[in-house]
């Protein structure tokens, strides 16, 4: 080997090693033998390394398919099994009502109509004067126009000097599209934004619980809860161009001795101070940033208001009739991020099963299985008359949930259960349910996820006034809905039906096999449930 040649490799960077023994062998040996240790070298190369990086390859597929099916386990499992009531919490609960303990003060109106709904919140965030706590698992984003109005109304609130805390769930779908609102309002000093049980990678059997609370509380005096989120289409709003989802609230004014207010305070604190509450933090990215500061979004309130006067007109003192109460309760599931006891479905089926005639409960879902079917069987033995209200296939937009509902239906029909389905415009989002001398409503779905995976809350009330009014509202719904005979088809009625798209029919069908499997993750929690 010649000296030039041993000092080019001895003087060469590692990086360039094989480009210096070709350019070094090319000068000292023939072309014939320069050939044949490139030939040599290359496949050398390729059966080592190709065949090692091959084998890399294999173990790091086969390891992220083992960390990606352990943490699908992780995440799906814990809710697979679903735990009863404990003994004790069936006995401090039995019977049909809360007792009164002492004479309740508190007043309560139902608000149906959307715009009513719309101008009870706006009344009660104008005229708070200490503090405003307020928990929704959606307010819909930058693009709604509901959205803008009622965190600029928050932000107008904490300018007077009213504390501000609101609570939202980490991960409902529209958490993304509001990000850059909810900057904007939490740089008030005033402001407190919190999510509950955001995603967290290293948790996943977190990854399936959500809040799906929404009420407000003002001044510890005034409570607006129910079922409707902060959306256009909760609300009549006349700039929605959308099909409107039809749902209910309760305004309750009161406070003092047997009032709700100081339980739905303590149920917020508890919320507030959980180690799964995070704080929002404003540097996280928001979605398509249409309003650069708080004044462009208060402008963009102004002007809603400014385009459409009529529709925030004051209401007038017959638009909201306060009833009296003999009692007001909540009840609620528990609020930690895993799975959950059905104590709320216990009282809501101690309620249903402990009355006399005609019950009945309103759902927008029914994706159940056989257990809490056979809950409901059992609820029905005693009444005179057990009625589901629910949507019917042309206006349910949860295509999930719907699919869910169509292979246990039949079940519901051999319990005796009268199924009743929605066939006018829209669709129905509220959740309530009557007997002849109380109402429940608030976000509770008929489904698995708000039995046995969500936060949930009802109001109780009691007292024959306000269940005359329930009933009323139940009434009009029964009045654009058809009955479901024992064969599954409508029983004959005055009711025109709507008719389902064959494609969404045939797609319902398709979902209903799988639906079968996975419907404990079925309903809220959904992009369309809410």
């Amino acid at each position: 080997m010649s000296i030039a040649f041993q000092k080019k490799i001895r003087i060469c960077p590692t990086k360039d090693y094989y480009k210096t023994v070709k350019n070094a062998f090319c000068r000292s040996f023939c072309p014939l033998v320069h050939k044949l240790f490139i030939y040599l070298w290359y496949g050398f190369s390729n059966f080592f390394w190709g065949d090692l990086l091959k084998r890399i390859i294999k173990k790091v597929i086969k390891l992220v398919m083992l960390v990606a099916a352990a943490t699908l386990a992780a995440a799906l499992l814990p809710y697979l099994w679903h735990p009863d009531v404990t003994d004790s919490f069936k006995a401090e609960h039995a019977g049909a009502l809360p007792p009164a303990d002492a004479p309740c003060a508190d007043e309560i109106a139902l608000l149906e109509d959307g715009r009513t709904a719309f101008l009870a919140r706006l009344e009660v965030l104008r005229n708070a004067e200490t503090n405003l706590d307020i928990s929704y698992y959606a307010i819909e984003g930058e693009n709604d126009g509901t959205s803008v109005i009622f965190l600029s109304e928050v932000y107008k609130a904490a300018e007077r000097g009213v504390k501000v805390r609101l609570l939202l769930d980490g991960k409902a779908p529209s958490i993304r599209k509001c990000r850059s609102l909810l900057s904007l309002i939490s740089a008030h000093d005033n402001i407190t934004v919190r999510l509950y049980n955001p995603w967290d990678l290293f948790r996943p059997w977190t990854w399936n619980a959500f809040m799906h609370d929404k009420y407000i509380i003002a001044d510890e005096k005034h409570l607006i809860l129910g079922g409707r989120n902060i959306s256009d289409r909760f609300f009549s709003a006349p700039w929605f161009e959308n099909e409107y989802a039809f749902d209910l609230d309760a305004i309750v004014k009161g406070g003092g001795e047997g009032s709700v207010l100081p339980q739905v305070n303590e149920y917020f604190e508890t919320f507030w101070s959980l180690d799964c509450v995070k704080p929002f933090s404003s540097t996280q990215p928001d979605s398509s940033g249409i309003y650069l500061d708080i004044n462009s979004m208060l402008a963009a309130a102004e002007l809603l208001e400014m385009q459409y006067p009529q529709y925030f007109a004051p209401m007038e003192d017959a638009a909201v009739s306060y009833l009296p109460t003999d009692k007001i309760t909540l009840i609620h599931n528990s609020i930690l991020p895993r799975p959950k006891r059905p104590e709320l479905l216990y009282n809501m089926l101690e309620l249903l099963g402990n009355s006399s005639g005609t019950v009945r409960l309103q759902t927008p879902y029914c994706p159940v299985g056989t257990d809490i079917i056979d809950k409901l069987a059992d609820t029905r033995e005693g009444l005179e008359a057990f009625v589901l209200q629910t949507n019917s296939m042309a206006s349910s937009p949860n295509f999930p949930a719907f699919s869910g509902y169509m292979t246990i239906r039949g079940d519901l029909l051999k319990a005796d259960i009268t199924v009743s389905e929605y066939q006018g415009s829209g669709s129905i989002h509220s959740k309530c349910a009557a007997g002849d001398n109380w109402a429940a409503l608030g976000s509770f779905n008929l489904d698995e996820r708000s039995v046995y995976t969500n936060t949930e809350n009802m109001l109780v009330v009691t007292g024959q006034p306000f269940a005359a009014c329930m009933n009323e509202y139940l009434d009009t719904l029964a009045q654009q809905s058809r009955i479901v005979g024992g064969d599954g088809t409508y029983l004959e009625g005055d009711v025109p039906l709507r008719e389902s798209p064959p494609q969404k029919a045939s797609m319902l069908k398709v979902l209903s096999y799988f639906s079968y499997v996975f419907r404990f993750l079925l309903s809220a929690g959904c992009p369309a449930a809410n």
